[in-house]
C-alpha cells in the first residue's frame, strides 16, 4: 500500500508538467492543440502499455514455470521508467536550460513565448504575480457562466 501510495504521489505530476511544458515552450495559440496531443499521446500509451502488459502475462499464463505476470509487468513498467526518466532528464527543460539548443536558439525560443507572456522560466520569472492569476481567475468564471 505504501509503494502504491508514492507512486499516486508522484503520478499526479504528469499532467501538470504537461501543462507546464506546453506554457514553457509554446505560444498561448498553440495551447489547445498541444494540451489535446498530450492528452492523446498519454492514453495511446496507456493503451501499448495494456496490450504489452497482456502479452506479458499471456506469456506468463503459458509458461507456468517462468515467471509470475505481475514480476514480468512490473520489470517492463519499472524500466521503461528508468529509460523515460533518463530521456526527460537529457531533454526537458525550459528554453534556457536545456542542453541541446544553441545560445541564439534558447534566446529565439524564450522570446517567442515571451511575446505573450506565458512561460517560465525560472531566471526571468521567479515572483509570483498574484493580479493575474485573479485577472485569470475572473476571465475564467465569465467564461464558464456565458
Amino acid at each position: 500500500m505504501a509503494l502504491r501510495a508514492m507512486q499516486g504521489a508522484l503520478e499526479c505530476t504528469i499532467s501538470p508538467t504537461f501543462l507546464f511544458i506546453t506554457g514553457t515552450w509554446y505560444t498561448s495559440r498553440e495551447h489547445t492543440m498541444r494540451s489535446i496531443i498530450w492528452g492523446t499521446a498519454n492514453a495511446g500509451m496507456n493503451i501499448i502499455s495494456g496490450l504489452i502488459n497482456y502479452g506479458i502475462g499471456f506469456h506468463a499464463q503459458r509458461h507456468p514455470g517462468g515467471l509470475a505476470p505481475w514480476k514480468g509487468i512490473s520489470y517492463f513498467l519499472g524500466t521503461l521508467t528508468i529509460i523515460d526518466s533518463i530521456l526527460v532528464y537529457i531533454f526537458l527543460g525550459t528554453p534556457r536550460e536545456v542542453r541541446w539548443l544553441t545560445e541564439d536558439q534558447k534566446r529565439a525560443a524564450a522570446a517567442r513565448v515571451l511575446s505573450n507572456q506565458t512561460g517560465s522560466d525560472r531566471k526571468d520569472r521567479s515572483k509570483f504575480k498574484w493580479d493575474q492569476v485573479s485577472k485569470n481567475a475572473f476571465r475564467i468564471s465569465v467564461n464558464l457562466l456565458s
